[in-house]
């Protein structure tokens, strides 16, 4: 559920922000004061945190201060409630340190509401945009994993068919080597064999033939 920081030292008012909140579908989360505040945001985060502006131990300018110089908060949206007119230097230093909107005690619950809905809707979009980020960037990994895979194995291809046409051509110059010697020796007896026929001598005729046999 999504969270709202409610920090407030007026229990009162502290109570009717967390029903508000309540009846909105949101989780409050209620500090009585700055210390809790800043505790509680070490823990989980929020969508928007709706701070009074004066508080006996750390007013909330100095409190949304120290969330926005934090990482995880920098960019917390902050509401002020104030029982002080608008020209009021809290209320200005407020708007200094990163105030989205200063709103004067009691606030009227309609129109915080929708600001509160409104904050809570750029949060929500915002972790969606994330999700689908992320899920962009692991689905590149992967892909980038399965690339590298492919050219390993089209590596491991081309040195193999590599290695086979070494073999191929090995066993064929061995090949052809075998076979050239007892060409050449049929060769041989068949010129002899030729040459004593044409000139009548056929006393090794038979000779010649059986090794011309043999040979083959």
């Amino acid at each position: 559920m999504t969270a709202v920081l409610l920090v407030d030292d007026d229990r009162f008012s502290l109570g009717a922000l967390a029903s508000m909140v309540e009846r909105l579908g949101l989780e409050p989360v209620a500090c009585a004061g700055a210390e809790a505040a800043l505790a509680a945001a070490l823990e989980q985060d929020f969508a928007v945190a709706i701070l009074d502006v004066r508080m006996p131990d750390m007013d909330g300018v100095e409190l949304a201060r120290q969330l926005h110089a934090r990482e995880r908060t920098q960019s917390l949206p902050v509401i002020f409630l104030t029982g002080l007119d608008a020209q009021h230097e809290s209320v200005i230093r407020g708007y200094e340190a990163g105030a989205f909107d200063v709103m004067f005690k009691p606030p009227n619950p309609d129109i915080i509401g929708a600001k509160v809905r409104a904050f809570v809707e750029l949060y929500e979009l915002q972790g969606t945009l994330r999700q689908e980020v992320e899920q962009r960037r692991k689905v590149e990994a992967e892909l980038r994993a399965h690339e590298l895979r492919l050219e390993e194995l089209v590596d491991e291809r081309t040195a193999a068919l590599a290695r086979a046409n070494r073999e191929l051509q090995s066993f064929a110059r061995h090949a052809s080597h075998d076979l050239r010697a007892p060409l050449r020796t049929l060769v041989g007896f068949s010129t002899m064999l030729v040459e004593d026929i044409r000139e009548g001598e056929l006393d090794n005729v038979a000779a010649y033939a059986t090794r011309m046999e043999r040979a083959a």
